[in-house]
């Protein structure tokens, strides 16, 4: 069954569509959540794809085909992760209040010294993206990494194409300043 299958009997109720939507989307929920929360446990990347997954199984019948079926997923994946933020937030302010893995994305075969460089750089991005706030975070993973193009991160987003310009373009400021003397070390060493 491909996807259009799947989300067509998903929509209409059908429960063998709908075990393989998720079986389909699953890999794309999960990058996607691990991207936009940055630097957090897998525990905590698989409590929000469980979360985003449950919100798509709610609410499956909803989609009526006037966006793509990415964009809508994505939209629900987005949201499912500002609301997971938020709550971490909280619980941070609270907390104050009262006191006063990741799979590798490099070649398993390459070089040692190749994997190794590849794995910090990889971290340095990682803990950057971390470093900037949510929504910037967002933009940036939706159009430079998932390859969406403004109009639909901007749908993603509920915000308007101007601010998702801004935040994009603050976003990557960010982190050419966050990683332009990582970057430019290892290329000097390479």
């Amino acid at each position: 069954m491909d996807l259009q299958e799947a989300v067509r009997g998903s929509v209409n109720g059908e429960r063998p569509a709908q075990r393989e939507l998720f079986c389909l989307c699953r890999a794309t929920v999960w990058r996607l959540v691990w991207r936009i929360l940055g630097p957090v446990r897998k525990e905590q990347v698989d409590d929000v794809v469980q979360d985003a997954l449950l919100q798509l199984y709610r609410t499956i019948g909803q989609f009526r085909w006037e966006s793509s079926f990415d964009t809508w997923l994505y939209r629900i994946v987005a949201r499912t992760c500002m609301d997971a933020l938020r709550r971490k937030y909280r619980k941070v302010e609270r907390a104050v209040d009262r006191s006063g893995d990741v799979d590798s994305m490099a070649d398993p075969q390459g070089r040692p010294d190749i994997l190794a460089e590849q794995s910090e750089v990889s971290e340095a991005v990682r803990s950057a993206l971390g470093s900037i706030g949510d929504e910037r975070r967002a933009v940036f993973v939706l159009v430079d990494m998932e390859g969406k193009s403004l109009e639909e991160a901007a749908g993603i987003l509920g915000r308007p194409v101007g601010t998702v310009k801004s935040r994009l373009f603050r976003a990557r400021s960010d982190l050419a300043r966050i990683l332009g003397p990582v970057l430019n070390e290892h290329m000097d060493n390479g």
